[in-house]
């Protein structure tokens, strides 16, 4: 079997996260198939007073070791 790379673990980790995010928030996330895509991981169309709004955005998540944080304790 082929060797999963630590990049697409740390990737989805990045997605997935952003994703949460958001939707704690309220806004409604899209994932885009990463198979379709052509540089974007997720569609985010924008709530506001439980209301979708005219806005939308596409976003490209970027997640690495060196652009993780951690929470204060």
């Amino acid at each position: 079997m082929p060797k999963v790379p630590e990049s697409r673990r740390v990737g989805r980790m990045a997605v997935n996260e952003v994703r949460a995010l958001l939707e704690r928030h309220g806004h409604i996330v899209q994932e885009i198939d990463g198979g379709n895509d052509h540089g974007e991981d997720l569609h985010v169309t924008f709530v506001q007073d439980g209301r979708r709004t005219a806005d939308s955005v596409a976003l490209q998540v970027k997640g690495g070791i060196s652009t993780r944080r951690t929470a204060p304790r």
